[in-house]
């Protein structure tokens, strides 16, 4: 009978004793490392409270060790996941009566999904109660976040969350993985993710030029490459228990660090067999086989800190990569501005942007809005919960020029600091 790992996934048979060395040599520890986070977890309050000081930085160590009972608590407060759900006026059960209230092309693509969603699992496989849950989750964020709706691989993202915590839990995990961890991955433009592996690509040089130039040579792209493990966080690449240890770093304040980390792993371990590849299916045959194997957690976590002590020991290169990071968002931002005179000040006034980013002077910048959009919308809109098209309509009246539908989806998404769907 082939073995499941204790979240239900099925061994490889090719990888059972790799599975059951790494199984042993937890459980040897794992009474050790139970006591510590015991100890430091009880420091906490109950509940979802929060998480003492020192557990963030413990889960992203090599001796992180997260036991599987405090995984929920840790993820969601470190996260912010629980900063969300208390700030938002409105319950996640609510926003789940609201959502699966209307059929929308965003239900529709979720559950085209849901069947190619972990089809293995026994909890994914049949209409179970956690793929019910799924379905709720995406829906619910589909509307939830209604500029966005439903992106590709959100629905792997979110089952793994429902393996961890509980359904609202993997809702506000989610909410805080696109809109704080790493905002713009899952987004019909995909900025983020395209800002991140790019500067990927140009930081893989430095580390391995002979794969880099092999690569080149045989046009593997590396930045297509990283888009697949980015944009599902590894969920289809590395085995669970592997993979909900790269999560808790993740999670946990690595976030994009810990992502070029363990994206640089495998491509340093398999290099002698990545060489010896001259086109791109042979590198994605050669990394589809190896990468699963990758059970051992602890090794993984030490590889990632071996690369980047050995690549970038005084970490100048990261700072560089998080300083182009933020150039270029803010480049995008600007280029989605440029056509209209609706000018980077309003953004700064209204807490959109932080005032260091602006450049130039506040006082020379004249602004496109002849009212401020809180006051528009404190004047108008007292006591009525206002959706995105509802916001176009407030504020047309209040441009010189009229923005685009671009533009205001932009502006209602950072308006809704809650993250509704419905300003009020």
């Amino acid at each position: 009978m082939q073995p499941v790992d204790r979240y239900g996934f099925n061994v490889p048979l090719p990888h059972v004793g790799a599975y059951r060395d790494c199984a042993r040599a937890d459980l040897k520890d794992s009474e050790m490392w139970r006591a510590k986070w015991n100890g430091l977890m009880r420091q906490a309050s109950s509940g979802y409270g929060g998480t003492p000081s020192g557990a963030a930085s413990l889960a992203r160590s090599l001796y992180g060790r997260v036991p599987p009972e405090h995984r929920p608590q840790l993820w969601l407060t470190s996260s912010g996941a629980i900063a969300a759900m208390r700030a938002s006026r409105v319950s996640y059960w609510e926003l789940s009566r609201q959502a699966h209230g209307a059929e929308s092309v965003h239900t529709k693509q979720v559950d085209s999904d849901l069947p190619r969603t972990f089809p293995q699992h026994p909890f994914f496989a049949t209409d179970s109660a956690v793929r019910q849950a799924l379905r709720r989750v995406l829906v619910t964020y589909s509307r939830y976040n209604a500029s966005v709706g439903y992106c590709q691989s959100l629905n792997f993202i979110a089952a793994v969350f429902l393996l961890v915590a509980d359904e609202e839990g993997a809702f506000w995990l989610l909410v805080a993985l696109c809109a704080r961890v790493l905002p713009d991955y899952h987004t019909h433009q995909m900025r983020g993710l395209r800002v991140d592996t790019s500067l990927f690509a140009a930081f893989v040089p430095h580390c391995l030029p002979a794969l880099t130039t092999h690569f080149s040579t045989h046009e593997v792209p590396i930045e297509i490459l990283a888009s697949q493990w980015f944009l599902c966080l590894y969920a289809n690449v590395l085995p669970t228990p592997t993979l909900l240890r790269l999560w808790d770093a993740i999670l946990s304040g690595s976030g994009f660090d810990a992502m070029v980390a363990a994206a640089l792993v495998p491509l340093r371990r398999y290099e002698s067999r990545l060489l010896q590849e001259r086109d791109v299916a042979g590198v994605y045959a050669v990394l589809a086989e190896l990468t699963p194997t990758m059970w051992d957690a602890d090794k993984l976590i030490l590889d990632m800190q071996n690369c980047m002590a050995h690549f970038d020991a005084s970490c100048q290169r990261r700072k560089e990569m998080q300083r182009q990071r933020e150039t270029r968002r803010f480049e995008k931002l600007e280029s989605l501005l440029k056509e209209s005179e609706f000018v980077l000040a309003d953004l700064v006034a209204m807490g959109v942007l932080p005032q260091s980013l602006c450049s130039t002077n506040m006082a020379t910048m004249s602004s496109s809005l002849s009212a401020p959009p809180r006051e528009v919308l404190s004047r108008t809109c007292l006591d009525v919960h206002v959706d995105s098209h509802g916001l176009k309509q407030l504020l047309q009246p209040c441009l010189v020029r009229p923005l685009s539908d671009a533009q205001l989806d932009m502006l209602f998404n950072a308006l809704d600091t809650n993250h509704t769907g419905l300003l009020s």
